[in-house]
């Protein structure tokens, strides 16, 4: 059955349709963009593969792959490591059939397509996939290994309004807004200030005692992709004129992704954070924004804040593949 089916590296001149694919796949994100994909490849100087899976003429499917070369091993990851990527992975063109077999049908085709083309030429492959992709059986059914992970959505589309949003939150989440309030923590829209944005970014992870999850020079071409695009908002809280917190939200078709935060250490009493996510909260839902993914609720601290918000927990899912004779590869990722 799977005949019908062929997978192709498309070109660049073939980039336009995986956008479109992108945006009639109910996985696709912002991560899966091309533009996005290949300013990440640029900057950090890993090759790009878009493999597409077609059907006849159709392009109905495909995985984007970074692709990276350590020592004597041929590593895939998708999405890119060291990239603020939150999202890779399987996308499938959306369909409005209610026939489970035919949908199964089309699912384990596409994953199976790119499953092989792993196989036979990556030592390892690595493909951490969007919420949207429930169903990841083909990839166990090669072999491969599986990982749970996490984040939180919260579905703004239920509230009717502004106090029914805030009485869906926590007591402690309106009790810290409360707080920076009286503190006069004010929230204000900062785009175009980089060295700000990614100071208050690089500072947060140092007492956190991580590395940031992606270099300036990326984090730059990004943030100039995103606003040129009218993608993206920065709110940056102020205390006595000083920036104490901030976060970094992208757009896409409706929805909202909280990508980047981060605090002073100093300064956590005054409640920026709180403040920073509720103001984004409330605009979101004045635009109309169906639903804001938190984008991770991995660790412990982060997940007990993101959680008093109330959002939905929702799975996402891992597949990781390695030869047997390169299995220390994996041992090899914390080093990319």
């Amino acid at each position: 059955m799977t005949s019908t089916f062929r997978l192709e590296l498309l070109k660049p001149s073939q980039y336009h349709i995986w956008d479109d694919l992108v945006d009639n796949s109910p996985q696709g994100t912002l991560f899966h963009k091309s533009w996005w994909l290949k300013t990440v490849a640029e900057k950090r100087g890993t090759d790009l593969c878009l493999l597409g899976v077609f059907r006849g003429d159709d392009l109905v499917g495909g995985c984007s792959i970074s692709e990276e070369k350590r020592f004597f091993f041929k590593l895939a990851f998708s999405p890119p490591i060291k990239s603020a990527t939150a999202y890779g992975g399987i996308i499938i063109v959306g369909s409005d059939a209610k026939n489970i077999k035919k949908n199964e049908f089309m699912n384990n085709s596409v994953i199976e397509s790119v499953s092989d083309y792993c196989l036979e030429h990556y030592d390892y492959s690595q493909i951490l996939n969007s919420p949207a992709l429930t169903d990841i059986r083909p990839f166990l059914w090669k072999g491969w290994d599986e990982s749970v992970y996490y984040t939180y959505i919260l579905f703004l589309n239920n509230f009717p309004s502004l106090k029914d949003l805030s009485l869906h939150y926590d007591g402690s989440v309106r009790w810290s807004i409360n707080k920076a309030e009286k503190n006069t923590v004010e929230i204000l829209t900062v785009n175009d200030d980089i060295d700000l944005i990614y100071d208050l970014l690089m500072e947060s992870y140092a007492w956190h005692k991580e590395d940031a999850p992606l270099s300036k020079n990326l984090f730059t071409a990004l943030m100039k992709e995103l606003n040129n695009r009218g993608a993206c908002k920065t709110y940056v809280a102020y205390h006595d004129d000083c920036p104490i917190s901030f976060g970094t939200f992208l757009f896409y078709k409706n929805s909202a992704s909280y990508w980047l935060g981060g605090s002073r250490r100093d300064t956590l009493n005054l409640e920026g954070s709180s403040a920073v996510l509720g103001h984004a909260l409330k605009e979101a839902l004045s635009d109309k924004i169906s639903y804001i993914d938190f984008i991770g609720a991995n660790t412990h601290p982060i997940a007990k804040f993101k959680s008093a918000f109330n959002p939905q927990i929702i799975p996402y899912y891992n597949a990781e593949w390695a030869k047997l004779r390169t299995k220390f590869a994996k041992s090899l990722y914390s080093v990319f």
